[in-house]
């Protein structure tokens, strides 16, 4: 999890993490506090065959 506080910060952190090796496995966790985006994300996971872990 990246915690940003303006634009530029989201910038930075999208830079950051497309020089990082990809994750293995196939599970994710998605956070949001919107749930029209989580379920756009939800949606693009299952595309691409990745399993989402929902919290209890």
């Amino acid at each position: 999890m990246l915690r940003v506080n303006d634009v530029d910060d989201i910038f930075n952190a999208a830079i950051a993490l497309m020089n990082q090796p990809l994750p293995k496995g196939d599970r994710v966790g998605i956070i949001s506090n919107a749930g029209g985006l989580a379920v756009l994300v939800s949606d693009w996971c299952s595309k691409f065959g990745l399993q989402i872990r929902v919290a209890k």
